[in-house]
């Protein structure tokens, strides 16, 4: 039987609009079809019962209420996809990382002017000399470095030499 509307998904109960005109399929159909899984149960949500979502990171199978997932608007259940342990871990992880990442006491003193140059033209204090034209990449590179040099060294931070 041929499709009665030609700009929705031929897949029965599937109603997305046509991506694949010759097959009339939508994209995750047709991918479905590429596969060779098409017609075939989802095996992420096989095993589990109505009204239960599985963690995707400890694959954990807990009740889907905003007490277990946090909440995200875009998904379609309105629920993330990890609980709120595994939420809550990679966050801390991902915290202690950046801090690691800017930690000024374990820098290096070149590490630690590069990051004050990049932070003083992102504030304005310190221009990125991009509107001089003759001038190439490593001495604007330079002439920012040396900004920043003093900068620090007017707060009262030993850098360089002083160190």
């Amino acid at each position: 039987m041929p499709n009665p509307n030609p700009y929705q998904c031929r897949i029965e109960g599937c109603g997305r609009p046509v991506r694949v005109k010759s097959r009339q399929l939508c994209a995750h159909c047709y991918r479905h079809l590429l596969n060779g899984t098409l017609g075939q149960p989802d095996r992420r949500t096989q095993n589990v019962p109505d009204g239960m979502r599985r963690c995707a990171r400890c694959k954990q199978v807990l009740p889907r209420t905003a007490e277990h997932f946090t909440r995200h608007a875009g998904h379609s259940c309105g629920l993330s996809y990890t609980c709120h342990v595994c939420r809550r871990e990679y966050v801390r992880n991902s915290r202690r990382k950046q801090r690691a990442r800017y930690d000024t006491e374990s820098m290096s003193d070149q590490a630690f002017l590069h990051l004050l140059s990049q932070r003083m033209v992102q504030h304005g204090i310190l221009r990125t000399m991009d509107s001089r034209p003759n001038v190439t990449r490593e001495e604007r590179m330079d002439m920012q470095y040396e900004t920043a040099v003093e900068f620090a060294r007017a707060a009262g931070v030993r850098v360089g030499e002083d160190g």
